[in-house]
């Protein structure tokens, strides 16, 4: 697991990340969280990579800090699921079964991860991959009064009820695996987000009316800004009465 100081070194040498925007719209309740409405959300096209394979062995709040520094946060639990499934669909790419050409699973694949493109049948309609499958994603729940964090759509080593749009996974806030990655999310787009140009602010074009994304801070100043938002994610909305009780975290149910 990289260490915190070397998360810019991570950063500089992850692929490009391409932005797709979601619309928004009202989530229904999900395992872990109330129904809510989800805004206008720009997300990267796939799990962070470099060289093709995503980016994984980070805890969460490493890993929104690397999401910081390409001007991003992690998404909600919420938000995920919007984007994954927009309340309809069963699995990312519709209500079929996955299949070998749709996700990375247990049963279909080399038992690794693969490249973040490798499954074209697994898009989202908007154009999302790997969305199920491959490696895990880290989320925030922001409406809990705990520090356990979720992880979403399943991993290399997962069965697929796993890869479902509505399934969630709570694990310790401290766990990082090889079979876990990220993909942040953002309020504003850039166009072409080149990790290797990290010196100019970046160039960002904002979905009206959801106010843009500032340039990217320096390393420093953003990773500690991330870190403390997501340690104090779970305070800022404390008057949710929804919070179920959390699993000891022990095991890592859907594996890997």
């Amino acid at each position: 697991m990289p260490a915190a100081r070397d998360l810019s070194t991570v950063a500089a040498g992850l692929d490009a990340v391409q932005w797709i925007r979601v619309s928004g719209g009202r989530a229904p309740a999900g395992e872990w969280h109330p129904a809510q409405d989800v805004p206008d959300l720009w997300w990267a096209s796939a799990p962070l990579a470099e060289d093709g394979l995503p980016v994984t062995g980070l805890p969460p709040v490493a890993a929104a800090q690397l999401a910081a520094l390409l001007g991003g946060r992690l998404p909600t639990s919420a938000e995920w699921e919007w984007m994954a499934g927009r309340g309809r669909r069963r699995f990312p790419w519709g209500d079929e079964p996955p299949e070998p050409g749709s996700a990375n699973l247990r049963d279909f694949g080399p038992s690794c991860a693969t490249p973040v493109t490798a499954h074209p049948a697994g898009r989202t309609a908007e154009g999302l991959w790997d969305v199920a499958g491959n490696v895990w994603e880290w989320t925030t729940a922001p409406w809990r009064r705990d520090r356990i964090a979720l992880l979403r759509g399943g991993s290399y080593n997962s069965l697929i009820q796993y890869a479902s749009c509505a399934h969630t996974n709570d694990v310790p806030g401290h766990l990082s695996s090889p079979g876990i990655g990220l993909r942040p999310v953002r309020h504003g787009v850039v166009e072409t987000c080149s990790p290797h140009r990290r010196a100019a602010p970046a160039r960002v074009t904002p979905a009206a009316p959801v106010a843009p994304v500032a340039p990217v801070a320096p390393a420093g100043n953003s990773c500690r800004a991330a870190r403390i938002a997501f340690e104090e994610t779970n305070e800022q909305f404390c008057d949710h009465r929804h919070s179920p009780a959390a699993g000891d975290g022990s095991t890592l149910r859907g594996r890997a």
